[in-house]
């Protein structure tokens, strides 16, 4: 999904006092790169690599998680999420890699856009537990 999805979620979670960025993947919204010079993967991600490698700590925390798995994934599913069958759900929870999972009532497959103030909400609580 492109940066243009969250518009209506991060003045929430600013307001919140959360630092957001959203990212176009090359080739996308403001994105200056042409369809053109995506030749690979690597290319269509750079945006997020750039990023990613401009954060304090990113490296360390990236080589944390691969080293300890201490990680802990919430899961958050929208309720009408037309996209993911009920099979693939079922198996994302049983299979034990999501710790905890949230369900979003009435949310559709954009649950950023459909229920943006829920996803906040939902979020908030996430990163209030980890803390």
């Amino acid at each position: 999904m492109e940066a243009w999805c969250w518009y209506k979620l991060i003045p929430l979670l600013k307001s919140l006092g959360h630092r957001v960025t959203a990212l176009d993947k090359s080739g996308c919204g403001a994105d200056p790169k042409q369809v053109e010079q995506i030749t690979s993967y690597s290319d269509y991600i750079e945006p997020l690599m750039k990023f990613m490698e401009s954060l304090h700590m990113a490296k360390e925390a990236l080589l944390r998680q691969e080293i300890f798995g201490t990680v802990r994934r919430v899961l958050v599913l929208s309720e009408k999420d037309g996209c993911l069958g009920q099979e693939f759900k079922s198996w994302i929870i049983e299979s034990g890699k999501m710790k905890e999972l949230e369900l979003i009532l009435g949310a559709d497959r954009m649950v950023m856009l459909s229920k943006p103030q829920e996803l906040c909400i939902c979020l908030q609580k996430i990163v209030e537990k980890l803390s």
